[in-house]
């Protein structure tokens, strides 16, 4: 197929393209996406990580929708796993798949079902543009822990509530406040706060209908809260980087910035438990995955057949 035909056959796709990345390398054909992904050179930059660490490495993209970072890795020598709640044939990823005779692997599940005996263990977890998303991200952290090898490194990025949050509903303007700009220094009464800055504190912002009028968006935590969120899931903190801009919308006439937060992390533990071991009074437990409990379920379904078999048997 020629680089005009695989472009046809992209443009001609009736498909919801999200990413826009060069199928192959030099082949100069791009998917019709409306976010450049730029080779993630900028997002590689800013965590400090050369494109040579990924070689011969297992790599999980999370939310990997088209595909753009999980075939950047098979390019740059990696084992890649697409994760993803989307059907791979609506959002462009088979069809990349099959133009670029791809090797990675897709599984359509969630982060919530992320186990070692299903998935196996990966040396790089990439985590982009998800954990906003999630009503649960503790417990998707959790999971992502459960499959990241020890010493393996978790590269994660997200939007955060560091400059702008503002109010759920849309009809007021969206109206706000900038929490790097309230500070001690700029109070009535500075007694009132004991902190220098808001954003010395871990701060989370919730939006139970809408952030910048997207209604997937529940939690934005600033820089403080999300690092603490890696550090009780098991995970040391080697780079935080945040990039605030005004977000590009055409309803955006106020200016409201949005605050991209770029994080890259290494395993160095189990996640911390929900009660410390002193609570002896407390009765551990986990949160089984989705394919654990349709595991264990086919293991009683076949158990049950066993002793109806054995007892059948018997009566003979």
């Amino acid at each position: 197929m020629t680089p005009e035909q695989m472009q046809a056959e992209l443009n001609a796709a009736k498909v919801d393209w999200y990413h826009k990345f060069e199928v192959l390398p030099g082949s100069g054909v791009f998917t019709p996406g409306i976010v450049d992904t730029g080779n993630y050179a900028p997002r590689m930059e800013v965590m400090e990580v050369e494109p040579a660490f990924f070689k011969n490495k297992r790599v999980l993209d999370i939310g990997a929708l088209t595909g753009a970072f999980s075939f950047l890795m098979e390019d740059l020598g990696a084992e890649a796993v697409a994760l993803d709640g989307e059907d791979p044939e609506l959002n462009g990823f088979n069809l990349v798949h099959r133009l670029r005779k791809s090797k990675v692997k897709h599984v359509r599940a969630s982060v919530y079902d992320l186990n070692p005996v299903d998935f196996g263990t990966f040396d790089v977890v990439a985590f982009f543009g998800v954990w906003y998303h999630l009503k649960h991200p503790l417990l998707a952290l959790e999971r992502i822990n459960a499959v990241t090898k020890m010493g393996g490194t978790l590269m994660a990025a997200g939007a955060s509530s560091q400059r702008w949050f503002h109010d759920d509903r849309d009809d007021t303007g969206m109206m706000g406040a900038d929490f790097a700009e309230i500070s001690r220094d700029n109070l009535k009464n500075p007694d009132a706060m004991t902190v220098k800055n808001l954003n010395d504190l871990p701060l989370i912002g919730f939006a139970p209908t809408q952030y910048l009028r997207d209604q997937t968006n529940w939690m934005l935590p600033n820089e403080r809260a999300a690092l603490g969120f890696l550090e009780v899931s098991g995970f040391e903190v080697q780079r935080s980087h945040l990039h605030t801009s005004r977000h590009k919308r055409e309803w955006n006439e106020q200016g409201v910035t949005i605050t991209n937060h770029n994080v890259k992390a290494v395993k160095v533990a189990p996640f911390t438990p929900e009660y410390p071991a002193s609570y002896t009074y407390m009765q551990p437990f986990t949160i089984p995955t989705a394919l654990e409990v349709q595991r264990l379920e086919r293991e009683l379904a076949d158990a049950k057949a066993r002793i109806a078999a054995l007892e059948a048997e018997a009566k003979r």
